[in-house]
């Protein structure tokens, strides 16, 4: 309820982003779009995203994950297809989970609103998450939804990536200003080189 209620108190028209908690039913999932679209200002994009860096091994989910993934293919006889290409390579698994979780919140969105107003360049806007470093997360992704499912661009918006960035020189420092603060973060983000796949820092 609060980010419908912060969203619509702004005079200017901006675009939220949600994201499906890693347990979600499809029950959830579903009372969480008709909240949104119930309670949203109808000219603001939702840009929706499964769980949250499901491949950092600091949070619980991601382990969740990878055991949700090899459970599936292991004692499951693979429902949701994860071993598509009989690769026995877990991680993988783990990275086409991800994958299948976004195509199922896609698909239960819809229900509630349409396909007219889920998918790409829709009101609704189902994201794939990766890490910047690690492509494959991504790759495997993509490519476990196009032999899976079809062509990627027809339910997902977009991919989601980046790097992690800090205050830079002032990082160190105490009582900093706005403006310090500001300037750190946008010295740290510009020392990262696209070139190199936004992995490493400039010299």
């Amino acid at each position: 309820e609060t980010i419908p209620f912060i969203a619509n108190q702004l005079n200017s028209n901006v675009d939220i982003w949600i994201n499906i908690p890693y347990g979600a039913t499809d029950d959830y999932v579903l009372n969480v779009t008709q909240l949104m679209l119930n309670q949203i200002n109808p000219t603001i994009n939702i840009y929706v995203e499964f769980s949250n860096e499901l491949w950092n091994f600091i949070f619980a989910q991601a382990t969740a994950n990878l055991k949700a993934a090899n459970d599936s293919v292991l004692n499951q006889s693979d429902p949701l297809r994860l071993a598509y290409d009989n690769s026995t390579n877990y991680w993988y698994g783990a990275f086409r989970r991800i994958a299948s979780q976004i195509k199922r919140i896609f698909d239960l969105f819809k229900i509630v609103c349409g396909q007219e107003n889920v998918g790409p360049w829709k009101r609704i806007g189902p994201i794939l998450a990766g890490q910047c470093v690690n492509p494959t997360i991504i790759i495997q992704g993509l490519d476990y939804l196009n032999k899976v499912y079809g062509l990627p661009s027809t339910f997902l918006h977009g991919i989601a990536i980046t790097p992690y960035f800090d205050l830079s020189q002032y990082k160190t420092w105490s009582n900093l200003t706005t403006d310090q603060v500001i300037e750190g973060f946008n010295s740290s983000i510009q020392t990262f080189l696209p070139e190199r796949g936004w992995s490493q820092q400039a010299p």
